[in-house]
């Protein structure tokens, strides 16, 4: 009963409620690395960053205007405000729909993993959308919230049927120009709004894959590569590195789901470019299906396993677990998609010895990690708010959070116009210009909707049992 428990959560957590796991196990003091980095600019809106010590961008609108102008951050689907074509005739304001998750902290307990918060996220928003209300908002427009929380028992029941009803409460009960989402959506929101015609920014942590016509045009994730590309430099790295070894038994192990399956197939591609294939796969849905999978690669003699995961480690977790269990030790390819941070401390050594890969998300991939300006101001932002960051998993939220909102800022006053035409041109003329906070480059432009362009091999260190960049920021086209 507990394991079955342990894989319903991990699923419900892929759906969003703990997607950019991070310290778990070793507590990560973030206070202590806010007072050694310090912010050295001022970049949260948009707009140019100011030097060292200069002032504070000017405010436009007062705090209390901007209150005014946004739903509370209590607000409930049913008090959404109903607006027309995304804006409002009576003010001016642009209404953008907002998504963030309830209910991950009852799950995450459910796992028995310590030292992982998931953080406020509908505060984390509202944080966001004071701050640009009081200075300047966009363009100068104030933003207008339909909030929409995904809740954990949802997200686990029906995540398809959940993201349908999003989609009808920001393009039916309301008509939002844009949405918003610092977590991970189906591919049921993202075509939906697409074929409604509303731009859609987030971080989406899971796969996708960038080749889907269906959603691309208007669909934007700044932070992570689309499938295609990642599994293009993640194999690449891996040959580099030798880490298939001369006589490799590749074996993947995957949820049974739409965005596994172009995962899969991408992953299958890039090893046959190198004369690679996969010996066996794996797909599972239940506890039993987890330990059979286990069973089977270590009777076939597997010996390089890639666990799909789109749950910030949690999957690859309860699978490294049950290989322990089976004393199963092959390699293992790790990603920021599957959490290495939460792996290393939650994982038996053992099981991660000779683990390798890449990683683009340093809150995500190793423990304290430097942080950039970008970085400082967001979370000075939050902490300012009142909204606190205990831990890294609660840090990364709050980062993308301050992501999605930077980047339709951006995309909004480059495209000097309100039209979801308009938003989608400023956006893919942003080039390098966006850095997502908590990772190393980004590029955007016409047919290149995902942003990641850079990343850093990665290495499990036996001696401090934890994983360390063993390599440069590298380009990854």
């Amino acid at each position: 009963m507990k394991r079955a428990r342990l894989v319903a959560g991990a699923l419900a957590l892929a759906l969003g409620l703990a997607a950019c796991a991070g310290g778990g196990g070793r507590r990560v003091d973030v206070n202590a690395m806010l007072r050694r980095d310090g912010a050295t600019g001022t970049t949260l809106a948009g707009g140019d960053a100011t030097p060292p010590g200069g002032d504070e961008p000017p405010k436009t609108a007062a705090t209390a205007a901007s209150v005014a102008a946004t739903e509370s951050s209590s607000a409930t689907t049913a008090r959404s405000t109903r607006a027309t074509a995304g804006r409002s005739a009576a003010t001016g304001d642009v209404v953008i729909g907002v998504r963030y998750a309830t209910g991950g902290g009852a799950v995450i307990g459910s796992l028995g993993i310590q030292g992982v918060s998931t953080g406020d996220q509908e505060g984390f928003a509202q944080a966001m959308v004071d701050h640009i209300n009081a200075t300047g908002g966009a363009a100068g427009h104030q933003l207008r919230i339909v909030w929409s929380p995904l809740r954990a028992s949802d997200a686990l029941a029906n995540s398809a049927g959940a993201d349908q009803e999003t989609c009808s409460q920001w393009t039916e009960d309301n008509h939002v120009f844009a949405a918003v989402s610092p977590m991970y959506s189906t591919a049921t929101l993202q075509k939906c709004l697409a074929q409604r015609h509303v731009p859609f920014i987030e971080d989406n942590y899971n796969y996708w894959n960038g080749d889907d016509k269906a959603i691309t045009p208007s669909y934007f994730v700044p932070a992570y590569p689309d499938q295609p590309r990642l599994m293009t430099f993640y194999v690449q790295s891996l040959l580099d590195d030798g880490w298939f070894g001369p006589h490799p038994k590749i074996g993947v192990g995957r949820s049974s789901n739409e965005s596994r399956d172009r995962a899969d197939a991408g992953l299958r591609k890039a090893l046959a470019a190198h004369g690679l294939a996969v010996a066996d796969t794996v797909s599972y849905t239940t506890p039993e299906q987890v330990a059979a999978g286990v069973l089977k690669f270590k009777a076939e003699d597997i010996n390089r396993v890639f666990v799909i995961d789109g749950s910030g480690g949690i999957e690859a977790m309860l699978w490294m677990t049950d290989a322990e269990q089976q004393k199963f030790r092959p390699l293992y390819a790790v990603n920021s998609q599957t959490g290495p941070v939460l792996l290393a401390n939650n994982v038996p050594a053992a099981q991660l010895h000779g683990a390798r890969g890449v990683g683009w998300l340093p809150t995500v991939d190793v423990d304290a990690p430097a942080l950039s300006a970008a970085d400082m101001e967001c979370l000075d932002l939050m902490h300012r708010a009142g909204k606190e960051t205990p831990d890294q998993t609660a840090m990364r939220f709050a980062l993308a959070t301050c992501d999605v909102f930077r980047f339709f800022v951006e995309a909004y006053t480059r495209g000097h116009g309100t039209t979801a035409a308009a938003l989608i041109s400023g956006a893919e003329s942003i080039g390098t210009a966006f850095v997502p906070t908590g990772s190393f480059a980004a590029r955007i432009g016409p047919g290149r909707h995902d942003g990641t362009a850079q990343a850093r091999k990665l290495a499990f260190d036996d001696g401090c049992r934890c994983f360390r960049y063993v390599s440069a920021p590298f380009d990854v086209g």
